[in-house]
């Protein structure tokens, strides 16, 4: 026999419930995961819209998404948390848009480090007025795709241009 991972009457088994977990169990479990800003959002129980799918051969239509993010209250922490999405509108930001902010920011990491100096993620976050974790997950990306070497002293890690010469 089969059995699906997420299967609810299989899900107690392992933890010794009383009896099999319900599907409304599982979501009470989801929502008491879920930050405490999810509860105010303009789009909660949106999902279809907030993860819109194309047609083949159409572009996506992030606009009524994008309709509901206008007037979310929790727009900022939406957008933060969407930043590594690969799916879906956060904070009225859909992927192409945040994909564009990322070469951008990129950009402007390669343009502070260009002096060849050694340059600690703090600085680097505070000359772009970015940040501080979107700033890191942006450096890690650059030395994972070779562009910059990094030197861990403590307390911070130092970022430089790679010479490729």
């Amino acid at each position: 026999m089969t059995v699906r991972p997420l299967d609810p009457a299989v899900i107690a088994t392992d933890r010794g419930a009383d009896r099999p977990t319900s599907a409304e169990d599982i979501l009470d479990l989801l929502d008491a995961l879920r930050p405490a800003w999810h509860a105010d959002a303009a789009c909660r129980g949106q999902t279809a819209v907030m993860f819109p799918v194309a047609e083949h051969g159409h572009r996506l239509d992030t606009t009524a998404a994008c309709a509901l993010c206008d007037r979310c209250p929790v727009r900022n922490p939406c957008a933060e948390a969407g930043r590594s999405e690969k799916y879906g509108v956060w904070g009225g930001t859909g992927s192409g848009s945040r994909r564009m902010r990322q070469r951008e920011r990129s950009a402007a990491i390669r343009e502070v480090l260009a002096d060849g100096d050694w340059h600690s993620t703090g600085d680097i976050a505070q000359h772009l007025k970015g940040h501080l974790s979107t700033v890191h997950r942006s450096l890690v990306g650059l030395v994972s795709a070779g562009v910059l070497e990094q030197q861990k002293r403590h307390p911070s890690t130092y970022y430089r241009l790679k010479d490729h010469t």
